[in-house]
């Protein structure tokens, strides 16, 4: 058997002022390459921040505009990097527009 033992190195765990004391230990057979993890306390910080792109509420009125005209999601996309002058990161993802319009639709 062998034996290895990860430390967090999670970047909101080193941000924190204590040191995280969550440890993953994992059991590997040599032989038959089965593996067994075993976790060991939690994580000081609770999960990672969100780095999705939020949208603004001016963004959110231009997606529905584009929705109730029956836009495609990508020419959408596209037209808030037009419209808003966004770099291609900081615009949302075809997923979050497309649950906008899903929502929109819902509520007709």
């Amino acid at each position: 058997m062998r034996c290895r033992i990860y430390c967090c190195k999670s970047e909101p765990c080193l941000s924190a002022l204590t040191s995280c004391k969550f440890k993953l230990k994992t059991l590997t057979c040599e032989r038959t390459k089965q593996s067994h993890l075993y976790q060991h306390d939690d994580h000081f910080a609770g999960s990672a921040p969100d780095l999705r792109p939020q949208r603004s509420l001016e963004m959110k009125v231009a997606i529905r505009e584009l929705v109730a005209k029956d836009v495609k999601l990508a020419r959408i996309r596209n037209e808030l990097v037009d419209s808003f002058m966004l770099s291609t990161g900081a615009v949302p993802a075809l997923k979050q527009i497309q649950n906008l319009s899903t929502t929109t639709d819902e509520a007709k």
